[in-house]
């Protein structure tokens, strides 16, 4: 009997334990689909062909047909925020739209079909970055918080942002060594331009920390300890790693103030990510959750991208992410002069010998302090056109002169509206006479091409 009643428990301790295991092998909740078909909201409506419709928190996407359909496949099960992006060409002007549902869309098992989504024009957003300390606002980033569309200051520190979502966001600007006093909060009107805002960046003190946390699910979703987290500071790639707990939660603790990118990643599943994250002095920043769905093969009709905002070349300098060393300011020579891995255009430490960064040295710069590296000078005086307040130099100021790059003194308006082109000659600092062709209607296009190397005078 004792033996038998030993059999017993031993038979049930097993059944028990096999029954525990078996969770960790049960069938994940079944994947969904996501279809419908995109229009443009205007009079008559179009269907919007080779638009990329978004899931942010999983990273799927897929592009519309000549119809407007479009199908998402393999969608774990979930909440996700619908964004949609599209060129369109309303009388002949290219114009972007970029789309962003009002509510999350939610996915569960089987096809969920969201119909005919029409899609509303994008806005703008006007205004201008100061720096505290009277600084060069120049390449500031200004973006959305948590969203995709970027844009940089001028050398005055204005900027135009295209693109932008209609309803209330939240616009955020950084620039090496500088922190963003506090955001602004603006609604955007579809079609319309908002009012100039201000936004306005300090010093970044040495103590200045903050905390984020969040969560990722594995799957379909699960919670999964182990996935890698990993938050980078968007000038100076310094990276700070995390993993998530049997939850699925992670946490950073004190992580230096500034402007950084999320992505999450596993093996054997898309690396899904948030870009423009701002860490502010003594603040704690919850991200939303985040899924990842599992890999798979890559199609014209369903990309594959990584990238956080679908972009894998942020600042349009020719350099993908991965190779630039400032991969969020222009920066196609990717100048690095101390060596240390950071481009001189994000390096808060900047160069000494260039303090303008656009890689050409103060000894040779024509306008040492202003970012000019196409060094143009349409006058050939010492000074560049960045810097020269008179550019054509016929002591008429450009802001004044009805022709600022053909010297007319008279402000004669002839000779801006000349329909054919001009030739003429021009004397530079050094002596050498130079002879020039010029198309004086098309002057912001078509400056002035020198035709000869010059001769004595």
């Amino acid at each position: 009997m004792n033996i038998s009643h030993t059999k017993v428990i031993m038979l049930m301790s097993f059944l028990l334990c096999l029954s525990a295991c078996s969770r960790d092998f049960d069938p994940p909740p079944a994947l969904g689909a996501l279809v419908g078909k995109v229009k443009y909201n205007s009079t008559p409506a179009q269907y919007l062909t080779a638009a990329t419709i978004r899931l942010v928190e999983c990273g799927l996407s897929a592009v519309s047909n000549a119809a407007g359909y479009f199908q998402i496949d393999d969608v774990p099960q979930g909440d996700y925020t619908l964004l949609i992006t599209a060129t369109i060409m309303p009388e002949g002007k290219k114009t972007l739209i970029v789309y962003e549902a009002e509510n999350p869309v939610a996915v569960r098992q089987g096809v969920r079909d969201l119909g005919d989504i029409s899609v509303l024009p994008s806005g703008w957003i006007e205004g201008r970055v100061e720096l505290s300390d009277g600084g060069s606002p120049l390449n500031a980033v200004i973006y959305l918080l948590e969203g995709v569309s970027l844009t940089h200051a001028s050398v005055g520190g204005g900027f135009l942002m295209s693109g932008v979502p209609a309803g209330d966001r939240l616009v955020g600007a950084a620039l090496p060594g500088y922190m963003l006093a506090a955001p602004e909060r603006v609604k955007i009107e579809p079609g319309k331009t908002t009012e100039s805002i201000v936004l306005r960046l300090q010093p970044v003190p040495e103590d200045a920390k903050g905390n984020v946390s969040g969560s990722v699910l594995l799957g379909n979703p699960s919670d999964r300890a182990g996935v890698l987290v990993s938050l980078t500071d968007r000038f100076e790639s310094r990276q700070y790693t995390a993993k998530t707990d049997e939850k699925g939660s992670y946490a950073f603790l004190e992580l230096p103030a500034g402007y950084y990118q999320m992505t999450a990643s596993h093996t054997g599943y898309r690396t899904v990510g948030l870009p423009s994250l701002e860490i502010r002095k003594q603040a704690d920043l919850t991200l939303r959750t985040l899924t990842l769905p599992t890999m798979e093969g890559s199609s014209i009709l369903r990309p594959i991208d990584s990238d956080p905002n679908g972009n894998l070349d942020d600042d349009l300098d020719g350099i993908a992410d991965l190779q630039d060393n400032c991969p969020i300011i222009p920066n196609p020579m990717q100048l690095d002069t101390d060596r240390d891995g950071i481009g001189n255009a994000c390096d808060p430490d900047g160069d000494p010998l260039d303090k303008d960064r656009d890689g050409v040295l103060d000894s040779e710069d024509n306008c040492p302090s202003v970012f000019n590296n196409g060094q143009k000078n349409h006058d050939d005086d010492p000074l560049g056109d960045a810097c020269d307040p008179d550019d054509d130099n016929d002591g008429i100021l450009d802001g004044s002169d009805n022709c600022p790059l053909v010297a007319n003194p008279d402000q004669n308006s002839d000779i801006c509206n000349w329909p054919k082109p001009l030739i003429y000659s021009a004397q530079d600092p050094g002596g050498d006479i130079h002879l020039y062709a010029y198309q004086p209607n098309h002057a912001t296009l078509d400056p002035p091409r020198q035709l000869t190397k010059g001769m004595q005078g």
